[in-house]
């Protein structure tokens, strides 16, 4: 997970480019719950999570994450998820539970990321491109 501090520091040029990727998951039972789609973007905090870095970003890094959505409430993105861009893996565990992990992608600047707090970052993967090649964060 990445922290302001690593990226901060000056070793990385504020006008790199940077693929971000969330990546939250929960573990829930599907056994007769036909729910349990949604009941894992609540329980894994996705939907909180994109809600609020929507709230921070410019419109064209709203689009990449959202697609056609016009509103980021955790509602919303809860009902509406698989009109997103994001995705969404299960591995079924047994005959009773399963992992669902749900994964957001969009290209920003490390500069845009400066401007995010803390909390928002340390939930990011981060691949920055230098000149000498990417680096994760």
């Amino acid at each position: 997970m990445a922290s302001l501090a690593a990226i901060s520091g000056g070793m990385f040029d504020p006008k790199s480019d940077v693929t971000v990727r969330i990546v939250m998951s929960a573990d829930i039972v599907f056994r007769k719950n036909h729910n349990f789609g949604k009941q894992a973007l609540s329980k894994s905090k996705f939907a909180k999570y994109i809600s609020d870095l929507c709230a921070c970003l410019e419109k064209e890094e709203v689009h990449q994450i959202l697609g056609t959505l016009e509103s980021h409430d955790v509602r919303y993105i809860t009902d509406n998820f698989t009109q997103t861009n994001c995705k969404y893996h299960i591995n079924y565990h047994d005959q009773k539970m399963c992992t669902v992990e749900f994964v957001a992608k969009y290209e920003t600047t490390v500069e845009k990321l400066l401007n995010l707090s803390e909390e928002l970052i340390s939930e990011m993967h981060l691949e920055i491109k230098t000149p000498v090649g990417d680096v994760q964060v």
